[in-house]
Protein backbone atom coordinates (compact mmCIF):
# COMPACT_ATOMS: atom_id res chain seq x y z
CA UNK A 1 0.00 0.00 0.00
CA UNK A 2 2.81 2.47 0.78
CA UNK A 3 4.37 1.85 -2.65
CA UNK A 4 1.09 2.87 -4.27
CA UNK A 5 0.84 6.00 -2.12
CA UNK A 6 4.41 7.04 -2.88
CA UNK A 7 3.79 6.42 -6.61
CA UNK A 8 0.65 8.59 -6.56
CA UNK A 9 2.45 11.34 -4.65
CA UNK A 10 5.40 11.31 -7.07
CA UNK A 11 3.04 11.49 -10.05
CA UNK A 12 1.13 14.37 -8.46
CA UNK A 13 4.38 16.25 -7.85
CA UNK A 14 5.46 15.64 -11.46
CA UNK A 15 2.16 16.99 -12.79
CA UNK A 16 2.38 19.99 -10.47
CA UNK A 17 5.90 20.80 -11.67
CA UNK A 18 4.81 20.41 -15.31
CA UNK A 19 1.82 22.67 -14.69
CA UNK A 20 4.00 25.34 -13.06
CA UNK A 21 6.51 25.25 -15.92
CA UNK A 22 3.78 25.55 -18.57
CA UNK A 23 1.99 28.30 -16.68
CA UNK A 24 5.25 30.23 -16.29
CA UNK A 25 5.95 29.88 -20.01
CA UNK A 26 2.45 31.12 -20.85
CA UNK A 27 2.79 34.06 -18.46
CA UNK A 28 6.16 35.03 -19.94
CA UNK A 29 4.90 34.84 -23.54
CA UNK A 30 1.79 36.86 -22.70
CA UNK A 31 3.97 39.52 -21.06
CA UNK A 32 6.19 39.69 -24.15
CA UNK A 33 3.15 40.10 -26.38
CA UNK A 34 1.71 42.87 -24.21
CA UNK A 35 5.06 44.70 -24.16
CA UNK A 36 5.38 44.45 -27.94
CA UNK A 37 1.81 45.63 -28.40
CA UNK A 38 2.46 48.70 -26.24
CA UNK A 39 5.63 49.52 -28.22
CA UNK A 40 3.75 49.06 -31.50
CA UNK A 41 0.95 51.36 -30.32
CA UNK A 42 3.46 54.15 -29.71
CA UNK A 43 3.86 54.58 -33.48
CA UNK A 44 1.17 56.73 -35.14
CA UNK A 45 -1.47 55.30 -37.46
CA UNK A 46 -1.51 56.47 -41.08
CA UNK A 47 -4.18 59.09 -40.31
CA UNK A 48 -2.17 60.36 -37.35
CA UNK A 49 0.98 60.42 -39.50
CA UNK A 50 -0.78 62.49 -42.16
CA UNK A 51 -2.10 64.87 -39.49
CA UNK A 52 1.40 65.36 -38.09
CA UNK A 53 3.04 65.63 -41.55
CA UNK A 54 0.48 66.93 -44.07
CA UNK A 55 3.18 67.46 -46.70
CA UNK A 56 3.77 63.70 -46.81
CA UNK A 57 0.30 62.98 -48.20
CA UNK A 58 0.21 62.89 -51.99
CA UNK A 59 -2.32 61.93 -54.68
CA UNK A 60 -0.54 58.64 -55.22
CA UNK A 61 0.19 57.68 -51.61
CA UNK A 62 2.53 58.65 -48.83
CA UNK A 63 6.01 60.11 -48.72
CA UNK A 64 8.64 60.07 -46.00
CA UNK A 65 8.53 63.29 -43.99
CA UNK A 66 12.29 63.16 -43.49
CA UNK A 67 13.75 62.61 -46.96
CA UNK A 68 10.69 62.88 -49.24
CA UNK A 69 11.04 59.39 -50.71
CA UNK A 70 7.86 57.66 -51.91
CA UNK A 71 9.41 54.21 -51.45
CA UNK A 72 7.87 52.88 -48.27
CA UNK A 73 8.01 49.27 -47.18
CA UNK A 74 6.25 47.45 -44.42
CA UNK A 75 7.56 44.80 -42.11
CA UNK A 76 6.16 42.72 -39.31
CA UNK A 77 6.79 44.34 -35.95
CA UNK A 78 7.46 40.97 -34.33
CA UNK A 79 8.68 37.71 -35.78
CA UNK A 80 5.41 35.97 -34.95
CA UNK A 81 3.46 37.54 -37.86
CA UNK A 82 0.65 38.56 -35.53
CA UNK A 83 -0.79 41.29 -37.74
CA UNK A 84 1.20 44.23 -36.36
CA UNK A 85 3.03 46.06 -39.14
CA UNK A 86 5.30 49.07 -39.20
CA UNK A 87 6.02 51.10 -42.32
CA UNK A 88 9.53 52.36 -43.00
CA UNK A 89 11.14 54.55 -45.62
CA UNK A 90 13.36 52.45 -47.89
CA UNK A 91 15.81 55.28 -48.40
CA UNK A 92 16.51 56.64 -44.91
CA UNK A 93 15.09 53.72 -42.84
CA UNK A 94 12.87 56.06 -40.76
CA UNK A 95 9.90 54.31 -39.17
CA UNK A 96 6.84 56.29 -40.25
CA UNK A 97 3.62 54.69 -39.03
CA UNK A 98 1.91 51.47 -38.01
CA UNK A 99 -0.93 49.41 -39.43
CA UNK A 100 -2.57 46.08 -38.77
CA UNK A 101 -4.15 43.29 -40.72
CA UNK A 102 -6.33 40.38 -39.82
CA UNK A 103 -4.71 37.00 -40.29
CA UNK A 104 -8.04 35.19 -40.63
CA UNK A 105 -8.85 33.92 -44.09
CA UNK A 106 -12.26 33.50 -45.61
CA UNK A 107 -12.93 30.89 -48.26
Amino acid sequence: MSALVSFVISQAISFLILYLVLFSLYWWLWGEYKDNFKKWQNWPTLAEYWDAHPESRTRTGTRCYRCGSAHIRFQHFTKSHDGMLIHKCRQCQTTLYRSAYSSTRTA
